[in-house]
This record gives structure tokens, sequence and C-alpha cells, in this order.
């Protein structure tokens, strides 16, 4: 598997809780956000916890390899940054809403 995007099972199924999770924190701030909206520049109120548990989840789905690098607190500090610079382009169809 490695560290090319895995094709099954999919990462929006299998990580749907986190999902759901975020998708509820972001419609309860002020103002509402829907889930791939961006928090503005001045938000004091975001869903970090929700984030991060999609994030991670989304991270093993698609790049198991790079994600236990990226979330193992004990790796050096220059392999979770290479790791990362390779989760980071796979999650971004997942989260954001760039348009």
């Amino acid at each position: 598997m490695g560290n090319t995007p895995s094709t099954s099972p999919n990462p929006r199924t299998t990580c749907s809780q986190y999902y759901n999770q975020l998708k509820d924190c972001k419609s309860h701030l002020t103002p509402p956000l829907q889930l791939t909206d961006r928090y503005p520049l001045n938000a004091t109120d975001v869903c970090e916890e929700s984030e991060y548990a999609l994030k991670k989840c989304l991270a093993f789905a698609l790049s198991p390899k790079s994600a236990k690098v990226l979330y193992d607190k004990n790796a050096a500090r220059k392999d979770r940054v290479s790791a990362n610079d390779k989760v980071v382009p796979l999650l971004k169809p997942y989260l954001w809403n760039d348009g």
C-alpha cells in the first residue's frame, strides 16, 4: 500500500463518524459553517478535536504507512515532517473547499 492512496474502502465511508462529528460541531459555531468551509481568520471558536480525529482517520485510510509515522510521537521530527508532506495533499480533496 505504501504512500499511494488506498482505493478501498472509501475513506469517506471509513471515516463517516468523524465527518458527522465535525459537521455537527461546525454547524453549532457562530456563524455556522458547512463541513468543508474554512474557519474565518478571526475565529476563536473552532472544532479542533473533531477536525484532528477526522484528519487522523483519513490519513490512516489514505496512506497507512505515512500516517503511522506522522502520528508516532516517538518518530524523529524530520520523519514526521516528511510523512506530513505526503499525507496533506491526499487529505485536501476530503476536507476543504478551495473553490
